[in-house]
């Protein structure tokens, strides 16, 4: 068994490490980029002009990624933690789903650092997904995100043709079980989703809520679509935004239905899902409440799964919900132009159209799904709904609420013992802050003598 290399310095990538030079390590000292010359068996030495550390990290990341790319090279000549780097800097950190995709690296790293790509063999591999698990309650889902994490940086590098090959990742789950695991999201029945209209608190959630029934679309692409993606000439609302570069989980061009319409129409801001006039990155919070609010869980995509369910049982054909749901055909070139013609993917329209019309029909804000000027109130970002409309939370709850921040009752439990979204918690929060500070300086000024 090859022997294994010294545990890498902190901060390293590659062959080079952050490090002052000996005598000079004072806080105000620079950081440099240090490396091993073996050629004239000295230690190298370059200053980063940054004297924080973590800058420094930033800095030695941005000079390595721009320098450092080898052409064709062999497995045993690259090493793991600079695939990580090139991949991260070039890809995984302009992703929705980046701080997923830096815990995966930093995952691989605390395993691979050091090593070269020539090691990932079948038998360490084994012992990766080991260490893995060890001390961690996760499933053999989670281990396959993490595995597909580092065989996409090793792929980036291959494409970018700085790798001569890559070796074969192996993972968890096979195809077989893959099929038949269980959807993210639980599927709704239509008097759930009735619930969460009823439960919704906010503008965002109850925008998020509208495009989620008419898109089917996945979380990201619903916080990320915004006005200049909608041809209100054409009522085609393109999921993926110009100039991002399509992936497996394929991002169409998809019809709107008329319900929608007027919401998107409402909407001059650069994103439709708003908080506060900035975009949201997360609606992770707002589905905990929502899971509260039914007494069941319920997650982002159950609407996706709930809405394409109610699709087959309307009979819409296989093939056009397969198109909606972002499933390419084998022929392209038709799907370019498709959109154009008048009974594209009407047979979805109509059933997204039914669920609208269902849940209309049974919820207590029925007129805010009718009339989104109520909630957009065509401004530049999502206005708060109005008290009058949602009833707010009323006085006696938020009393109750004051009266647990003051108790020092953990955030989560205020939540789950009160029933207030979690936002309204933390706006509290604030308030309580701002008052207490405002009591302890003003009791502990001295007065004037």
């Amino acid at each position: 068994m090859p022997r294994r290399k010294p545990e890498p310095r902190p901060g390293q990538i590659g062959e080079y490490w952050p490090s002052k030079r000996p005598g000079y390590e004072s806080d105000g000292e620079s950081w440099h980029r240090t490396w091993y010359d073996a050629e004239a068996r000295q230690t190298r030495r370059v200053s980063l002009g940054e004297a924080d550390f973590g800058r420094a990290c930033d800095a030695l990341l941005d000079w390595f990624v721009k320098n450092k790319r080898p052409v064709k090279a062999a497995r045993e000549d690259i090493l793991i933690d600079e695939v990580l780097a090139w991949y991260w800097e070039e890809h995984a950190k302009h992703l929705a789903s980046a701080a997923s995709e830096k815990r995966f690296i930093d995952a691989w790293l605390r395993f691979w650092a050091g090593r070269s790509v020539s090691e990932i063999t079948r038998l360490e591999q084994v012992a990766f997904r080991a260490d893995l698990v060890k001390g961690r309650n996760i499933g053999v889902a989670s281990i396959d995100r993490m595995l597909a994490t580092g065989r996409a940086a090793i792929l980036h590098a291959v494409n970018l043709e700085r790798l001569e090959s890559a070796p074969k990742i192996y993972m968890q789950q096979t195809k077989e079980q893959k099929r038949s695991a269980k959807p993210k999201g639980r599927p709704l029945k239509i008097a759930e989703l009735v619930t969460l209209f009823d439960k919704v608190r906010s503008a965002h959630a109850f925008m998020y809520l509208m495009l989620a029934v008419g898109t089917l679309a996945r979380p990201g692409a619903i916080l990320q679509a915004g006005p200049a993606q909608y041809d209100p000439e054409y009522h085609l609302l393109a999921l993926n935004p110009e100039g991002r570069a399509q992936n497996r989980k394929r991002r169409p061009l998809i019809p709107v239905a008329p319900t929608l319409r007027p919401w998107l129409e409402a909407c001059t801001g650069r994103t439709f899902v708003q908080y506060r006039g900035g975009a949201i990155k997360s609606i992770r919070g707002i589905f905990q409440t929502f899971t509260e609010d039914l007494g069941a869980p319920v997650a982002p995509y159950s609407i996706r799964h709930t809405v394409a369910r109610q699709a087959r049982r309307q009979r819409v054909p296989g093939e056009e919900l397969q198109l909606f749901l972002g499933h390419l055909p084998d022929d392209e070139v038709t799907a370019i132009y498709a959109p154009y013609e008048p009974d594209y993917l009407t047979g979805m329209v109509d059933a997204i159209e039914e669920v609208y019309a269902q849940v209309a029909k049974l919820t207590v804000h029925r007129s805010l799904m009718l009339e989104p000027r109520l909630v957009v109130g065509g401004a530049p970002q999502l206005v708060a709904l109005p008290r009058a409309i949602l009833g707010g939370i009323g006085d006696a709850k938020r009393a109750e609420v004051r009266r647990l921040i003051l108790d020092r009752v953990p955030h989560a439990e205020i939540v789950r013992q009160t029933r207030v979204s979690s936002g309204t918690v933390s706006t509290i929060r604030k308030e309580v802050s701002s008052v207490t500070s405002l009591l302890r300086v003003t009791t502990t000024r001295r007065p004037k003598a």
